[in-house]
């Protein structure tokens, strides 16, 4: 695996653990979630989206 990959893949699972995180405090008060919505509805797009390119890339990787 490239360090690029390695790199990327770390990235990803850091803001996946800060999203969380985030949502575990934002989900104990509902004034905190009405607040930073926005924010995670956004933030879990664009990590889906990494991820979703992190895995087209594995498998064109893996299929040559």
């Amino acid at each position: 695996m490239s360090l690029a990959l390695r790199i990327a893949l770390l990235l990803v699972v850091v803001l996946a653990v800060v999203l969380m995180l985030l949502l575990a405090s934002a989900s104990s008060s509902s004034s905190a979630l009405d607040q930073f919505y926005p924010w995670l509805v956004g933030a879990s797009g664009a990590i889906a989206l990494a991820m979703a390119g992190l895995t087209i890339g594995v498998v064109v990787r893996v299929w040559r």
